[in-house]
Order: C-alpha cells, then structure tokens, then sequence
C-alpha cells in the first residue's frame, strides 16, 4: 500500500472531535501527527518520563532550558517539551497569549 489512508466523519458537536491514530507501531511519522493533533489550538504537549500531556498555554507560568532540553512550568508540574522555544509556531502562540 502506498501512502496513508486517511478517513474524515463529519460529526455535530465540537467537543466530540477527535483524532485516532491506528499504526502498527509508533513511528516518528506517527509521534509528529500525534504532537500536531495535540498541539492544536492553544495547547502545548509536554511530558513527564513517557507519558504526554496537554498543556494549555494559560497554565504555563515560564519555560526553562538546561542544556538542549526545555521545560515548562506550570503551578504544580514540571514538563519536558520537545518543540524549541524559537519554534515559529510556539513563539507565535506565545505572543497572542
């Protein structure tokens, strides 16, 4: 099979949206659409150890680096981010924030 096959279905509310990803094994091709998907609207994906978790952008008090890894802050966490804080689309979200 060449490429992906892709399903859209139309749905009547908006808190019903949502994304399924169904792949043999998790792939950088997957974990991109997986953090993109995420990443809609005004959230960040941040992680701590393996597991993922959307942040809002609200909630993110500051961000830090130690070395290349950067981390946000919120009032009860530290998350690991993967995206870099000159990402355009990040810096941009920022600054409407």
């Amino acid at each position: 099979m060449d490429g992906m096959r892709v399903s859209i279905r139309n749905i009547l509310r908006r808190e019903d949206e949502q994304a399924v990803l169904e792949c043999v094994e998790m792939t950088k091709d997957f974990e991109d659409i997986r953090e993109y998907a995420l990443m809609k609207g005004n959230v960040l994906v941040g992680y701590i150890h393996d597991a993922a978790y959307r942040l809002e952008l609200d909630h993110i008090l500051y961000f830090g680096a130690v070395g290349d890894q950067v981390f946000a802050y919120t009032a009860t966490e530290i998350y690991s981010v993967k995206k870099r804080l000159y990402a355009k689309k990040l810096k941009k979200k920022l600054m409407e924030g």
